[in-house]
């Protein structure tokens, strides 16, 4: 059998054919559309129509209003908010229609709608922001356009008069005014705010408003009379504040020290012949019956008793703890006023029509407070109306279908949260309760358990949202957000469904359940032979105490990568699919990957892996740990991580990380590419087959290891370890000494100024964070520093030497190098043999030493020698300063002002287009350029004639430029010669370069 609860039109059907009750109409209704056309005004007032179009499924539309940001009318009339009624043109037809005429003189502007609100006859609303109306397509700005300019300038409070009343003769006449003014549109009202009512009957209270709809303010002033009661009392009163409106919204605030400031008196007197009632009123009395509405709408008659010693009780109000009626009238507060049944007789008696629809449930007065006709009051806590004899509560009787002998299906369309409290009953059969359509909100919706007769011998309700459920056997969740099932304590088992979201399940203790978290990241506490099916998404199964004679169960965590959290002395084994252990709830598990488990003193808890890649790791780290846990990972690339204890950790086949944490741990990686850290103790790291890592990061000061060296060996920060079949390591983030084996290792030092050596081998040195010390020794070793002012020595062989960021010095050593600086002002020398070297950023110093180097700045003002050897010194971008040493070098000024000196033997002085500076000033220097030694200038590379092909210079000695293109000559300057090109044929020269102390130059002197 299927059922449907909806607020707004469900039934509870027993056997499909027997109506029982309505349930009340608490579906809020919805806004579909709205309609405020732009307005011209150029040629007079227009009347505009202004439409809202609505729908509700239970009581019918009521109204609709719409919050203007401002007024767009001058009159006054068309401020915010404008309310479309159902009583005025019906949304029987969807639709609500009302005319507006809008005063000529209204400003132009842009106006908006900054909200709507829809409700519904039975009280029920729904808010629409200004960016759902804009989801829902309503276009929630509209202009005015006229001759007048936007009123802007709020209006100006010029005077208050407020007289003093004398009553001693009998009632007064009193006349208030206020005197003000507006630049725009005109003054709309003053409102003043007294600090307390001067009248004893209770109409002059504050604020007391002159309106100029009432006496207009177009001579600048506004009257209102008051006739003020012989029986108000004696006393000084205040004016405590004042406001003022003009027709366009704008308004300005004045305090009583502004006004005073205005030379308004803010203080009146009243003389009676009354002393002043300064004394609060006394609540004697209050009743509010039960309520029965099994046979329909009920009246109930609701009444206080009071009593005041002056003016007279003027109203008391009851604060109710939530709505008891469907028709949405009856809604905290509710007063009894004496103007409607007076006090007069100490009593005022008011009666209430409660819809035959409301829900049942039971109902609490929260406080209650009494005033009297002098402003003074009283308020009456729960507590002390109590004290008083008061009976606080009431109940509302509903008749609700329960039970049913069917298998029953009931679902709910909506309910509401923090309303009263409603019954559902699947009776007897299989019941299914199915919540899938209902959203809570932010929250998440709660199943808890609930004891009907508060005898704590078993709970048999599941109590959520303002529902109480009994007799169901399966219960589906929201499918709208997340779910939180608590039942710890139900007699009865249950069948739980989740929904989309991250749920939490958490059974009977006493009864095998089964849940479903469908999708989602669910949580699951698995209890005595509970089933859990995790669906897909990341899910948590937690397995609760084992009780003696209690069946296994079932762990299916689906999709998604799952973990199992099982307590100290559990035993998971996820390539037989089993948990079990002392103490512990037995279950069958599949498709689980990962397992959390507790370590604790004497109990031995492991985890075995499937294959898979598995995440094995201890929450609780106890101190007193000794056993410790066995982990196994088997195939896979596994996370194994250990507790305080003495672990025993095996990673089996695959790339896996291991991690022992505290204690004296035996970690073993199997095959694969592992990476083992012990942690603190005197740990045993078997890497196994594979490149393998030895890592300290979790090292608390700075450690010294070495992968020479056989047996345990003193870290100094992290125990005695044993390295065994380790090719790689990691320090920690502290100051470390790593030293390689004869193998080829790769070592990275992490933070902290550390000592790197290579040994023996093809080495990966890694500086990292610090400023480290990097050695490769023998082989060809490539060493970084990282950031940091690091030094970097290659060792012998062909290394590869990387600066990176600071300022490094770098030293190959022998064999065939290539050394680059990075960033920073690096110094780096070649040492013997052939090398590659290059400064990159910074102001680098660099040396070729021995052999044919290749010595290159890049950018920055560098240093550049490349000592003996027929070298290659290239100097970049910046200002270099080039020297090429012994043997026959090629120099190559590049970019910058650069001075070179070639040294011993046949230099190359080497120039590229846009290498020669374009101003003499800007020229590069030659300072020993040798005819003897056979130095060659090189201009081959440029081309002679602008916009031509790869034409070659014509050099004419010192002869004058002809004006003719491609030609080259030399000036005698004061520190030697200038040689000088005319690339466009203008007679004026287009590119120099300084020779110092030469006398001449020949033809011979150049490649052109």
């Amino acid at each position: 059998m299927m059922r449907n609860l909806s607020r707004a039109s469900a039934r509870y059907v027993k056997s499909q054919k027997t109506v029982l009750n309505e349930t009340s109409d608490t579906t809020a209704p919805v806004l579909t559309g709205l309609s405020l056309p732009d307005i011209d005004l150029t040629d007079g007032a227009e009347s505009v129509t202004i439409s809202a179009t609505a729908s509700d499924e239970g009581t019918g539309v009521d109204r609709v209003m719409l919050y203007i940001e401002q007024s767009f009318s001058s009159g006054g009339t068309n401020t915010s908010p404008i309310v479309l009624m159902d009583s005025l043109d019906s949304f029987a037809d969807g639709i609500s229609l009302r005319e507006y005429l809008v005063d000529e003189n209204s400003p132009s502007g842009t106006f908006s709608i900054s909200g709507a609100r829809v409700w519904d006859n039975a009280g029920n609303s729904t808010y629409y922001s200004i960016g759902e109306l804009n989801v829902l397509g309503i276009d929630t700005t509209f202009t005015v356009t006229s001759n007048t300019a936007p009123d802007t300038t709020a209006p100006v409070l010029t005077g208050l008069s407020l007289p003093d009343i004398d009553l001693t003769d009998g009632a007064e006449s009193v006349t208030i005014s206020a005197t003000a003014s507006d630049e725009g549109t005109g003054v709309d009202r003053v409102m003043l705010y007294i600090e307390q009512s001067f009248s004893s009957g209770g109409t002059n209270t504050s604020p007391i408003v002159l309106m100029d709809s009432l006496d207009s303010f177009a001579d600048g002033i506004s009257l209102r009379e008051y006739l003020v009661d012989e029986n108000s009392p004696s006393g000084t009163f205040s004016i405590s504040g004042a406001r003022v409106w003009d027709n366009a919204g704008n308004s300005t605030y004045y305090s009583v020290d502004e006004l005073n400031s205005l030379g308004i008196d803010t203080t009146f007197t009243v003389t009676s012949n009354m002393a002043p009632d300064t004394t609060a009123p006394v609540l004697t009395g209050l009743s509010l019956p039960d309520i029965d509405l099994t046979d329909g709408a009920e009246s109930v008659t609701i009444s206080a008793t009071a009593s005041d010693e002056g003016t007279g009780v003027d109203r008391v109000v009851l604060y109710i703890d939530q709505s008891f009626s469907s028709d949405g009238r009856n809604t905290s507060p509710i007063a009894l006023m004496d103007s409607l049944d007076s006090f007069i007789d100490g009593i005022s008696i008011r009666e209430y029509l409660v819809d035959e629809n409301s829900p049942s449930g039971t109902f609490s007065i929260s406080g209650a407070e009494v005033w009297d006709n002098a402003g003074n009051s009283a308020y009456y806590s729960i507590g002390e109306l109590n004290a008083l004899g008061i009976d606080t509560t009431f109940t509302v009787t509903e008749n609700i279908a329960t039970t049913s002998p069917d298998d029953d299906l009931i679902t709910l369309e909506e309910v509401s949260v923090g309303g009263p409290t409603r019954t559902l009953d699947g009776g007897s059969g299989y019941d299914t309760l199915d919540a899938s359509n209902i959203f809570a909100g932010s929250w998440a919706m709660q199943f808890r358990c609930y004891d009907s007769d508060a005898d704590f011998a078993g709970y048999d309700r599941i109590q959520f949202a303002d529902y109480v459920a009994a007799g169901f056997e399966v219960i589906i969740g929201s499918n709208l957000g997340e779910n939180w099932f608590f039942v710890p304590h139900y007699n009865s088992p249950l069948t739980l469904i989740g929904g989309r979201y991250d749920d939490f399940f958490y059974g009977s203790r006493d009864f095998a359940d089964e849940f479903h978290g469908m999708e989602g990241n669910d949580e699951f506490s698995i209890g005595n032979g509970d089933s859990a099916y995790g669906g897909t998404g990341d899910d948590i199964f937690e397995l609760g105490v084992r009780f003696s004679g209690q069946p296994d169960g079932l762990i299916d965590g689906g999709g998604g990568t799952d973990l199992v959290r099982a307590g100290f002395g559990a035993q998971v084994n996820l390539s037989e699919n089993t948990v079990s252990g002392a103490g512990r709830v037995n279950a069958y598990i599949e498709n689980v990957e990962n397992v959390e488990v507790h370590a604790w003193r004497a109990y031995s808890t492991s985890a075995i892996g499937d294959g898979a890649n598995n995440h094995f790791f201890v929450t609780a780290r106890f101190d007193d740990g000794s056993v410790g846990v066995f982990f196994d990972g088997r195939a896979g690339n596994d996370l194994l991580e250990g507790s305080a204890g003495q672990d025993r950790l095996l990673g089996g086949l695959g790339n896996d990380a291991l991690h022992g944490f505290l204690g004296s741990d035996e970690l073993r990686g199997g095959g694969g590419w592992d990476t083992l850290d012990g942690g603190a103790g005197n740990d045993l790291l078997n890497g196994g087959n594979g490149n393998d890592r030895a890592s300290y990061l979790s090292a608390w000061a700075g450690v010294t290891v070495s992968l020479a060296l056989e047996g345990a060996q003193n870290t100094e920060r992290a125990g005695w370890d044993t390295l065994e079949s380790i090719e790689d390591l990691t320090g920690s983030t502290f100051a470390d000494t790593l030293t390689g084996s004869d193998g080829d290792n790769q070592i990275f030092g992490d933070a902290g100024s550390d000592d790197l050596f290579g040994g023996f081998g093809n080495d990966l040195l890694l500086g990292q964070d610090g400023d480290d010390v990097i050695e490769g020794q023998a082989g060809w070793d490539t060493l970084r520093g990282d950031d940091g002012n690091d030094t970097l020595i290659g060792g012998n062989g062909g290394d590869v030497l990387l600066g990176k960021d600071g300022i490094d010095m770098l030293s190959g050593n022998s064999g065939f190098d290539r050394i680059y600086g990075g960033s920073g002002g690096d110094i780096i020398s070649g040492g013997a043999d052939r090398d590659l070297l290059f400064g990159e950023g910074g102001d680098d110093i660099v040396h070729g030493d021995g052999g044919d180097d290749l010595v290159q700045g890049n950018n920055g003002d560098d240093g550049l020698d490349g000592g003996d050897g027929n070298d290659v010194v290239n100097g970049g971008a910046g200002n270099d300063t080039m020297t090429g040493g012994d043997g026959n070098d090629i120099l190559i000024g590049n970019w910058g002002v650069d001075t070179m000196t070639g040294g011993a033997g046949a230099d190359t002085f080497l120039f590229k287009a846009g290498h020669t500076g374009s101003y003499a000033h800007l020229a590069d220097t030659i300072l020993d350029f040798s005819q003897a030694d056979g130095d060659i200038i090189d201009l081959s590379q440029i081309d002679a004639i602008a916009g031509g092909g790869d034409d070659a210079f014509a050099f004419i000695g010192d002869a004058a430029f002809s004006g003719t293109a491609g030609e080259l000559r030399y000036t005698a300057t004061e520190d030697g010669l200038m040689v000088e090109g005319d690339t466009d044929g203008d007679g004026v020269a287009d590119l120099f370069i300084a020779v110092d102390g030469l006398a001449d130059l020949t033809a011979a002197d150049f490649v052109l």
